[in-house]
């Protein structure tokens, strides 16, 4: 391929050993120029791998532990075929208790997804009569696939009372969520954000204005292009008018000191001086 180079495969994990947290410490001491400028110790380093190495293991901890305390804590989750965390879904008795009063209209947005694992982040949300936002349940899904949004939405009727759908659901114009819901939610009525239509209308007008350009920018050029442009008038601001009766403005020490130095006398022609001031005439 020349001077080109193709990626058949890549491997995530390291070929060589890591740099133990003793030798990290050392070398962000160095790069911080001294202990007292870095900010944490080795202590610290150690604990973030283990929180990073066991990110899923403490958080089915926490769900368990919430299970424990409340029995009306629900959560769920699942792991592929190497043990790899991959969905979860969890919902707390209040989120449970508030679906049983406003679940008549449920919104499911999926667009949150900075984490460090760029896993999807999908709440379902209701409103209350006093028109404030209530959580219903919350998912994290590590992919967009039909099969994803089908298994979050069956643990979603499942832990809700009485495994009641909603009436309506909100969600943006996503194919694999609109699949998912004709599957698991048959009898429900799928809406989409106004934002999304609205977006997607004046895209649409857009594009459609674009090619009018695109067709007719010749043609307008070419009309214009032999008439004659009119000549611009300058257009001066009036003068300032003083109110009738309106005294002259008082001047100021520095003003008068300013124009009497300025001053020049008609007889001798000396500045700094007038003719009542003017030696030569006073001498005659």
């Amino acid at each position: 391929m020349g001077d080109g180079w193709i990626v058949s495969t890549f491997v995530e994990e390291h070929n060589h050993p890591l740099a133990t947290p003793s030798r990290q410490v050392r070398l962000l001491e160095i790069d911080a120029r001294g202990p007292s400028s870095l900010g944490c110790v080795e202590k610290d380093i150690r604990n973030c791998q283990r929180d990073v190495s066991h990110d899923a293991e403490t958080l089915i901890e926490h769900f368990t532990f919430e299970k424990e305390k409340n029995q009306n804590f629900v959560f769920d989750y699942e792991t592929d075929d190497k043990n790899k965390f991959v969905r979860c879904f969890w919902a707390d008795c209040e989120s449970r208790r508030s679906y049983a009063y406003f679940g008549d209209v449920v919104v499911f947005d999926t667009t949150y997804n900075t984490n460090r694992y760029s896993m999807v982040f999908g709440p379902f949300v209701g409103g209350n009569h006093h028109g404030q936002t209530v959580i219903l349940g919350c998912g994290l899904l590590s992919d967009e696939t039909t099969e994803s949004f089908v298994w979050l939405f069956t643990k979603f009727i499942e832990a809700m009372p009485n495994h009641a759908a909603p009436g309506v659901i909100i969600t943006d114009q996503d194919a694999t969520i609109a699949r998912a819901i004709s599957i698991v939610l048959p009898s429900t009525l799928h809406r989409f954000y106004a934002r999304s239509t609205f977006l997607l209308s004046e895209f649409q007008n857009l594009r459609i204005r674009v090619k009018d350009i695109d067709t007719g920018g010749d043609v307008c050029m070419n009309r214009n292009r032999n008439k004659s442009v009119e000549e611009t008038q300058v257009i001066c601001d009036p003068n300032p008018v003083r109110a009738k009766g309106c005294r002259k403005r008082l001047k100021s020490r520095k003003e008068k000191a300013f124009s009497q130095s300025n001053r020049q006398c008609r007889a001798c022609g000396t500045s700094g001086q007038d003719r009542k001031t003017c030696p030569t005439l006073q001498n005659r």
